[in-house]
């Protein structure tokens, strides 16, 4: 288990990650701006591998190959080039769930997979703010259950998504859209 601290900027490229709750994680009490992950790996976690909550700003993510899914609740994000897996069905193969209102969250070029549960969640049980654009583009999706499943649980004040775009995204063949309110 590896923690972020109080960081301005982190910049971690070709490591590899390992075990533990979270394979790399930061929690949120400190601030943590500017994460940019590149060629990193990781695995064998008990819960999402990587989880970046609230206080986390202006991520980008690269290259990561994360074997147990992610969670990035932070603020603006942008995923490229990446492969996120999980064998869940109640947890996301990656979960984009804003903890403070954000920009933009984009998933580009990005193989997700869950045979077990669901592709991508946008918005779950965690969210409490909103995002103003999201795009989910040219990205392959394998899901048992949901390739991709926008939902609201809010803790706090409703989330919302002010705009969103899916496309050129290839999703296994009874991949299903789906909103839960």
């Amino acid at each position: 288990f590896f923690f972020l601290p109080f960081l301005f900027f982190c910049f971690l490229s070709s490591s590899i990650f390992s075990g533990g709750f979270h394979a790399l994680s930061h929690g949120g009490t400190f601030p943590c701006r500017k994460l940019n992950l590149n060629q990193i790996k990781l695995s064998g976690s008990k819960n999402w591998a990587l989880d970046f909550h609230g206080n986390s700003q202006d991520i980008m993510i690269n290259n990561v190959i994360s074997s147990n899914g992610a969670y990035i609740g932070g603020v603006d994000a942008k995923i490229s080039n990446s492969i996120f897996s999980n064998d869940s069905k109640t947890q996301g193969a990656l979960v984009l769930a804003p903890e403070r209102d954000s920009n933009n969250y984009q998933v580009m070029n990005c193989k997700i997979t869950n045979l077990s549960g669901n592709g991508v969640v946008l918005a779950n049980q965690f969210a409490i703010a909103g995002i103003n654009n999201t795009e989910i583009r040219a990205n392959i999706i394998t899901a048992g259950i949901n390739s991709i499943l926008l939902q609201a649980y809010p803790y706090g004040k409703n989330p919302y998504i002010r705009k969103l775009k899916i496309r050129e995204n290839k999703l296994n063949p009874h991949a299903k859209y789906k909103n839960i309110n």
